[in-house]
């Protein structure tokens, strides 16, 4: 379970990256949470500074640390996110948009 959880946090991670080049600050933008595991800060995420973040993250979600994530703690994780977020109330819905005016006729 828990090499599955790890590759699809790697591949979601992989999917998203894109090359951050030298940058001030903390990356930002598509790929910012896998150059986050930019360990050196080469600009380069390797396959070790990856699955060392993803190791971070799997363990930061095991939180009975038992070596495994159940659905309660993913439960758990993704209310976390959401009252970060601040949108635990209900869903968003878009602002309608405006009737346009009646064409007057001359």
């Amino acid at each position: 379970m828990r090499k599955v959880i790890v590759s699809l946090a790697l591949g979601a991670s992989v999917f998203t990256a894109t090359a951050a080049g030298a940058q001030d600050g903390p990356p930002r933008g598509p790929g910012a949470a896998m150059m986050r595991a930019d360990a050196n800060g080469d600009g380069i995420v390797t396959r070790a500074e990856a699955l060392a973040e993803a190791g971070v993250r799997f363990d930061r979600m095991d939180a009975n640390r038992d070596g495994k994530i159940d659905q309660a703690e993913l439960t758990a994780m993704a209310e976390m996110r959401r009252a970060r977020r601040g949108d635990m109330g209900p869903a968003r819905q878009p602002a309608p948009a405006p009737t346009p005016a009646p064409a007057q006729v001359k």
